[in-house]
């Protein structure tokens, strides 16, 4: 007689899945429709499951900080103590519920492991039933079989079905992060599922602006994965926390000229309605505004003798930026340029994911032209374009935000960047949501000036002729001080 023996289950699916039910309204909805408590394994699970279907039924959301409440009311009908406790530390241990959910993703994941428990029920079944010879009830319960699947959007019916009309208007505010300034409101914020390509000739600074999405993601409480192909760990690691700081290297410039935008009548004493508030009594009361007044002009002020960043300013600073950032983590992975492909980075990331439960939702490979070619492919341009492929498919399919960077061509170094000037393959533009491009002279370098302009932006306009002006001190380790966009005008309240 064969021996069914039931398949080692990881605990940690299932505590994902109650922590999603819990804390995510988005993700209780999305379950619901195939969550069943028998397929759990874990007992104490099974009834936290319970606990969170009952309340959704009758409120609509999830229990978040309440399913302490519930616990309390609930535990007085529990007499096994062992169930007790598990539940009380397991609820303690859920982090904290403000966390944003990367919720596309977790129901794919949930999905997934629901329909293999649902397939290893049905074998444990089937194979009870074969040790007693009853070949009808063996076929009944494979003919009764009925398969575990999220209700997919094919065949939606875009006027009437009004479930799929309010979930693509909570697409549009289901935003991880936006840049600052002008920048940020000409960019638009960026989703589960971008890919923005960065493009610019050599030293022309890309590093740091990728280095800049990773700080801004982090800040902005994401978990985020850095992958560099060009710099060592420690180089890396170095400039992050100078940034972070504000302060240049051991061999930084004593004497630092920092720009910041004012307005020349400000300057010259000129407008009667002037209130000079930002950095030396710069005034921004108008710009912006339509039919303003604005006149911008760039000044500078003078540091003297900062002191360079040290090892215990970062470790310092790092405490306390621990507690501002509060659910926000940041990975590095580190390679020598060529020796690994964008399948390899992908595996680390799966790796992470499944042994450290470290789900990132901001990818940043510095950068895909570093990349060694994938396996079996010829050309180096369809080399090249099969890594930009899977750089997106794998913002699609873990619902996250990938980032990287790219050449451009040479002659970018004297002129604007176009959508046409990626570098080696001009197919990259194919696969990019959002691309940057980084302009800049040699003298505008030398004051701090950065143009960028929007070589693609799936959503909303693209506009490679216009630029957002961004001030810069890479003196002090800041790619990114303000930016300004003549065009732009802010919405009334």
């Amino acid at each position: 007689m064969a021996v069914w023996r039931r398949t080692q289950v990881d605990i940690r699916e299932e505590k994902e899945i109650i922590i999603g039910m819990i804390s995510d309204d988005k993700f209780l909805k999305g379950i619901r429709s195939i969550i069943k408590s028998e397929l759990l394994v874990s007992s104490h699970l099974k009834i936290i499951c319970s606990w969170c279907l009952e309340y959704y039924d009758t409120y609509e959301s999830a229990p978040k900080e309440l399913i302490y409440e519930i616990f309390e009311t609930k535990s007085r009908n529990i007499l096994d103590e062992n169930q007790i406790n598990f539940i009380s530390k397991f609820l303690d241990s859920i982090p904290e519920i403000e966390e944003k959910p990367n919720t596309v993703y977790a129901l794919d994941k949930a999905e997934n492991y629901l329909r293999k428990r649902n397939a290893e029920i049905l074998a444990q079944d089937i194979q009870t039933e074969a040790g007693t010879g009853n070949i009808d009830h063996i076929e009944s319960l494979i003919a009764n079989f009925k398969r575990i699947q999220m209700p997919k959007s094919v065949g939606v019916d875009m006027l009437e079905d009004k479930s799929a009309i309010i979930d693509s208007f909570d697409y549009e505010e289901d935003i991880l992060f936006q840049l600052p300034g002008d920048l940020g409101r000409s960019l638009g914020g960026f989703r589960g599922g971008d890919f923005v390509g960065i493009f610019g000739p050599a030293k022309r600074g890309k590093t740091w602006w990728l280095l800049y999405f990773g700080l801004y993601g982090l800040l902005s409480g994401l978990k985020v994965t850095f992958v560099s192909f060009e710099m060592t760990q420690p180089q890396i690691i170095n400039r992050f926390h100078k940034m972070i700081l504000g302060r240049p290297g051991v061999y930084g410039h004593e004497d630092i000229e920092i720009p910041y935008f004012d307005c020349a009548l400000n300057k010259k004493n000129l407008c009667k309605d002037r209130e000079p508030t930002g950095i030396n009594g710069s005034c921004k009361l108008c710009r912006g505004e339509r039919n303003s007044k604005y006149a911008m002009i760039i000044k500078y002020r003078h540091l003297e003798n900062i002191e360079p960043a040290t090892w215990r300013m970062a470790v310092e600073k790092s405490k306390s930026l621990k507690k501002l950032i509060r659910t926000g983590q940041i990975r590095l992975l580190c390679f020598p340029g060529k020796t690994k492909s964008i399948l390899h980075v992908r595996d680390c990331i799966n790796n992470m994911e499944h042994f450290e439960g470290y789900n990132p939702d901001l990818i940043i490979t510095d950068y895909a032209d570093f990349m060694a070619s994938i396996p079996g492919i010829g050309e180096t341009r369809h080399q090249i374009n099969a890594t930009w492929e899977i750089h997106r498919s794998m913002a699609q399919e873990r619902n996250c935000i990938v980032v990287t960077g790219s050449h451009s061509h040479k002659d970018t170094n004297h002129r604007k960047i176009t959508s046409s000037d990626s570098a080696e393959d001009g197919r990259k533009m194919n696969h990019i949501t959002h691309g940057i491009g980084l302009n800049q002279t040699f003298e505008e370098k030398e004051k701090g000036i950065m143009n960028i302009n929007i070589l693609e932006r799936r959503e909303g306009r693209s506009n490679a002729e216009k630029e957002i002006i961004v001030l810069q001190s890479l003196d002090i380790s800041k790619p990114y001080l303000d930016s300004y966009f003549p065009g732009y005008v802010k919405q009334k309240n």
